[in-house]
């Protein structure tokens, strides 16, 4: 192996092992599943995702053993940051799923899901599809 080529195997492991540690993977036991990002304590600190604050590669996994779900239910709010522009994406198994808005206020967002999982992804993008991103604060998550 040249030079060159250990430097960019040794730049693109650095890369990609930084944003793995960005990110947050938690493991469900079954469809049925519950997760307080606040730890108790103040309800509106919880798991920061997305945009220049939190990180814009920045996402939440939930790794399943292959469990039905029908509904993801998560309650965030987007008071991160100089902008209340976020919206939620789900994607399901790799796949895009579907988006809601997250308001600065807070959010309950429910996502119908109706299929068989063995991941969910969690991103928060910015309304306008800018590749920079909105933060969103976790604050809970229920899978049924």
């Amino acid at each position: 192996m040249s030079v060159r080529s250990k430097v960019l195997s040794g730049i693109f492991l650095l890369v990609t092992g930084l944003a793995a540690q960005a990110s947050t993977v938690l493991t469900s036991p079954g469809s049925q599943f519950a997760y307080d990002f606040t730890g108790g304590g103040d309800p509106r600190q919880g798991l920061c995702i997305g945009g220049g604050y939190c990180g814009t590669t920045n996402y939440l996994y939930v790794q399943y053993p292959n469990a039905y779900l029908s509904n993801v239910i998560v309650s965030a709010h987007d008071a991160v940051g100089d902008k209340t522009n976020a919206l939620l994406e789900l994607w399901v198994n790799g796949r895009y799923h579907s988006r809601q808005d997250v308001k600065a206020a807070g959010s309950t967002l429910v996502f119908d899901v109706y299929q068989y999982v063995f991941q969910l992804q969690f991103r928060s993008v910015h309304k306008d599809g800018s590749s920079n991103g909105d933060e969103t604060m976790l604050l809970n998550l229920q899978t049924f």
